[in-house]
């Protein structure tokens, strides 16, 4: 329903109560009956990355507390025969977090897409625009490839 002049005031006031009242009395329903409403079907691709996102940067930091320095990698990062060799270890490890950047920076760039916009000259938004959807679908690639590695 368009608000043009030529609505009637009933109109307006009809639409008034269903985006003021009846909507968010729609999607609190929603949310107590399944745990989530309709507007977080709109961009479901922003949803969960908002859901991805602090936990996979929760998980990374994890790697850099002391206490968890026990903390594995995936088996497919390190050969079983090199298991014993701290060097090889210490490789593996490096190159797990920096999947796990490559991956925190594609769900950042999905949740941030708005600020890559206001920020990026139309000078070279060209390159910017390509880099940052290369990068995006570098870790996307990434954590679709471990998901399931994605525990401790």
């Amino acid at each position: 329903m368009s608000l043009d002049d030529e609505d009637t005031l009933g109109e307006k006031i009809k639409h008034w109560l269903w985006v003021n009242i009846g909507r968010p009395l729609k999607f609190f329903y929603q949310r107590r009956t399944r745990g989530f409403d309709d507007s977080e079907t709109w961009d479901m691709s922003v949803t969960f990355s908002e859901f991805i996102l602090p936990r996979l940067r929760a998980y990374r930091e994890m790697y850099d507390d002391p206490k968890n320095k026990f903390m594995g990698v995936p088996c497919s990062i390190t050969h079983p025969d090199e298991s014993n060799d701290s060097g090889e270890i210490a490789k593996a490890r490096e190159l797990w977090l920096s999947y796990l950047d490559q991956m925190i920076i594609a769900f950042d760039s999905i949740v941030n897409e708005d600020e890559f916009w206001i920020k990026t000259s139309t000078e070279n938004l060209k390159e910017e625009m390509d880099k940052m959807y290369k990068q995006r679908e570098v870790g996307l690639k990434l954590f679709a490839q471990y998901f399931q590695n994605l525990w401790w």
